[in-house]
């Protein structure tokens, strides 16, 4: 089933919006960090598994 995202959703105190391929930096940092990904993967991620994530959800 093929779900349809959008781009951003909006709010007086929040702007959500899909990643782009700048992010990924970002979201390195945040997957390797073990405090942070102890209650959501279970393990600090690898170098090259968040940019593999960010390939995934970029292409959903």
């Amino acid at each position: 089933m093929k779900f349809r995202v959008p781009e951003h959703l909006e709010s007086a105190r929040l702007f959500l919006r899909q990643f782009v391929e700048a992010d990924w930096r970002d979201l390195h940092r945040y997957y390797c960090d073990a405090q942070a990904m102890t209650f959501t993967q279970g393990r600090a991620l690898s170098e090259g598994e968040p940019h593999g994530i960010y390939r995934h959800t970029a292409s959903t």
